[in-house]
């Protein structure tokens, strides 16, 4: 094939993909001498869910010391009441 007729092919591959499809597709683009790229968005995904999963252990983790202190407080205050009688 001519370098100046040579067709780029872009193949974006989404979560849940089924890999025997997408090699069959890269494969038979690549015997027709195309240029084939492989986009995938399933890094992105990957990330989003690190990045979701970190926000919420962050926010687990300041409710958890609010929790703490809060039990802490009124620990303090039931001791102080229990002495005082």
């Amino acid at each position: 094939m001519n370098p100046q007729t040579k067709k780029t092919v872009l193949v974006p591959i989404g979560e849940g993909f089924e890999e025997i499809e997408t090699v069959t597709i890269v494969d038979v683009l690549r015997r027709a001498e195309a240029d084939v790229t492989l986009a995938s968005v399933i890094l992105l995904s990957f990330y989003r869910s690190i990045i979701f999963k970190i926000f919420i252990f962050h926010l687990f983790n300041k409710f958890s010391i609010f929790i703490i202190k809060i039990i802490s407080f009124f620990h303090n205050e039931f001791k102080q009441i229990k002495y005082n009688i």
